[in-house]
């Protein structure tokens, strides 16, 4: 006789990049098994290994996870680690203020962040009066296939490359998955430095998770915690509360 099982109740929540609806359920056991083991080994690509994988069980309707921003994929795990653990996170910091030694508890709620952009970030450079780029965000897989194998200088050339998504002249539109490797490079090339400061510019500022908490101890020190991206909101509370 087969053991019952227990039903999951579904959740939805929004993409921040596209707007699209996205439809999930809360981590079981052997999810949050996964991810306990990824905290513990403190590696990046661990964690972003198991958060892969655990979306992929986790969601109903996305195509590809791989193909996610790496900031969808975190406000991603946020929504669904709220709805398995909790969406209020607490844990116990200490007073930066130098000889003091004191520590206090904070909480805060999951459901309050949102992805944050960079000052001036756009997705629509102009580079002259008639030509200019439509950008769009390195996803996860190129981040991990990437990051670990290529020099600094290597990974921001194709960090460059990858991040344009659309060439336009006056009319002409130009979609550079359409385009040879060999015109597209030509097109780079005949950049300037400014140019590519801008390509950079929209790069650096993409949208992060981040929350400013900011406190007082009871020596009356004010304080300030800020989090951001996956180191910080991985491992929230204990190893054991993900």
């Amino acid at each position: 006789m087969a053991l019952p099982q227990i039903a999951t109740e579904s959740y939805t929540c929004t993409l921040p990049s596209t707007g699209e609806e996205i439809q999930y359920r809360p981590f079981r056991v052997g999810e949050q098994r996964l991810l306990l083991m990824a905290n513990e080994s403190g590696e990046e690509k661990e964690m972003f290994n198991a958060l892969i994988k655990v979306l992929e069980t986790c969601t109903e309707n996305v195509k590809n996870v791989k193909k996610l921003s790496t900031f969808d994929l975190e406000y991603l795990f946020l929504q669904i680690r709220s709805k398995s653990v909790g969406e209020t996170v607490e844990f116990e910091t200490k007073c930066t203020e130098e000889d003091c030694d004191e520590s206090i508890k904070v909480e805060f709620d999951l459901s309050t962040i949102e992805p944050e952009a960079g000052e001036g970030h756009n997705k629509v450079i102009q580079l002259t009066d008639s030509i200019g780029l439509q950008m769009k965000y390195l996803d996860i897989d190129f981040v991990l296939e990437e990051a670990g194998g290529s020099s600094d200088v290597e990974f921001s050339f194709k960090a460059i490359t990858e991040s344009i998504e659309v060439i336009y002249d006056g009319d002409e539109v130009f979609k550079v998955a359409d385009e040879t490797k060999e015109e597209v490079q030509r097109f780079l090339d005949s950049l300037s430095d400014t140019h590519l400061k801008e390509i950079n510019k929209f790069i650096d500022t993409t949208p992060k998770l981040r929350k400013t908490i900011e406190w007082e101890c009871p020596n009356g020190h004010a304080n300030k915690n800020v989090f951001e991206g996956l180191n910080d909101f991985f491992g929230l509370g204990s190893s054991t509360s993900l």
